[in-house]
């Protein structure tokens, strides 16, 4: 048996990555269509709990953002195989058909990363080899990653840490680490993991936290001239492909489409108190005052006995008698609710809005008129998602040459 509980998160090394981190996330639990939570914590900050209470659960449907991002991706640049081509016919068993590639399913992995990455702005992939005939190709999301660029090209990273969640058996269960990469020229090359779970009893043997477990987990080091991840001619290599949506010169393209980001929450605040509106519009609240209701139906409001509620049904009839001592019947009907037409209408505008934060205008966008509540309404014409593609080829053909550096490189280290 060992523990199953998992210490809180780990910060980022420094503030501003931490910061960055901070904002990718929810982000990405919009695009795993996973966010009640992120959206109520949008509405909270600037609508009173009492109002969010009576409005219901945030909707959560009309999800303009992962909607645009799953389009681009369908089909993108792996809906279908792509065509690779080498020179060399030692290249064969990773590039034919059937081979290492197909095998470790890079099409249908890489439609997800190109997903991710038009959300994100960046996404990684590590290539794994655990034997000679077998490759995983990893997804790695940008706010799990540090990274350290290259002096002579911000775009290029020479350190990489990765924050992964390992089981390490001396610590007694899953622990966070980071596994730490470094290419850096005139220092020393490495790869190691080091324990960042410190809830474990530092007193007792195991895992200390900070504690490095490179030897622990793999029964040896991977320093200097031990670092065995290397190109042809013998220089150090990262086994990381990094996919961009946009190049800005930086290292990283985390706020590309925060824009989108907002206003699709934007879009889930309105759509949700559309969705309270219409429940409010469905009937209308009567007030009444000198009846006594039946004793068995009658439901006590706030701390005064004579306010009270009755539920009816749709046709149904009910009998009250004249409350004692009163001095006339009054009977006032309120509603029904909002008037729906408008409030469509102007949410119809705001995912509209939303979808030109993400490049997507009135010309791009062809209205699914089947169903105009949603935010599959916004089909993206072919034409704009070819031209998307196109403008993103030479972004993805270097995140593929990437990768198949970094498979190349992780084949060599196991003597391919």
């Amino acid at each position: 048996m060992y523990s199953t509980e998992i210490a809180p998160r780990p910060e980022m090394p420094n503030a501003h990555d931490e910061e960055r981190s901070r904002l990718l996330i929810p982000m990405a639990r919009v695009l795993a269509e996973d966010w009640s939570d992120v959206a109520r914590a949008y509405m909270s900050e600037f609508i009173a709990e009492e109002r969010l209470a009576s409005w219901g659960p945030p909707d959560t449907s009309d999800n303009v953002f992962a909607h645009i991002c799953s389009q681009l991706a369908t089909p993108g640049h792996y809906g279908h195989r792509p065509t690779i081509r080498h020179r060399s016919p030692m290249a064969n068993k990773l590039i034919k058909p059937g081979g290492l590639l197909d095998r470790a399913r890079y099409a249908s992995r890489l439609q997800s990363v190109e997903r991710y990455a038009w959300g994100l702005g960046d996404m990684l992939v590590h290539v794994h080899a655990p034997s000679s005939d077998r490759l995983v190709l990893r997804p790695v999301y940008p706010y799990e990653v540090y990274v350290e660029p290259s002096d002579e090209d911000p775009s290029e990273p020479v350190v990489l840490w990765e924050l992964r969640r390992r089981y390490v058996k001396a610590a007694g269960g899953t622990i966070w680490t980071w596994d730490q990469w470094s290419i850096r020229e005139d220092d020393t090359f490495y790869r190691a993991v080091a324990a960042q779970d410190g809830r474990y009893d530092q007193n007792l043997p195991g895992v200390k936290s900070n504690e490095d477990i490179t030897e622990l987990l793999f029964g040896e080091t991977f320093e200097g001239e031990d670092y065995r991840w290397r190109l042809r001619d013998g220089s150090p290599a990262l086994p990381f492909a990094w996919y961009r949506t946009a190049d800005s010169g930086n290292l990283w393209q985390s706020t590309v489409r925060y824009g989108a980001f907002k206003a699709t929450l934007a879009v889930a605040v309105l759509s949700t108190y559309v969705m309270h509106a219409a429940r409010d519009a469905s009937g209308s609240t009567v007030i009444v005052h000198g009846l006594e209701p039946p004793a068995t139906t009658a439901r006590r409001i706030g701390s005064e006995d004579q306010t009270r509620s009755v539920n009816l049904s749709p046709g149904a009839m009910l009998f009250l008698a004249e409350r004692e001592g009163t001095k006339g019947v009054g009977v006032t009907t309120v509603g029904p609710g909002a008037n729906l037409q408008p409030l469509d209408l102007f949410l119809r505008a705001k995912r509209q809005q939303a979808a030109e934060r993400f490049g997507i205008g009135d010309a791009s966008a062809v209205q699914n008129s089947s169903n105009p509540m949603s935010a599959q309404s916004l089909l993206i014409s072919q034409a704009t998602r070819r031209e998307a593609a196109e403008q993103s080829e030479e972004l993805f053909r270097s995140g593929d040459l990437a990768l198949l550096r970094a498979c190349s490189v992780v084949l060599r280290a196991q003597g391919v």
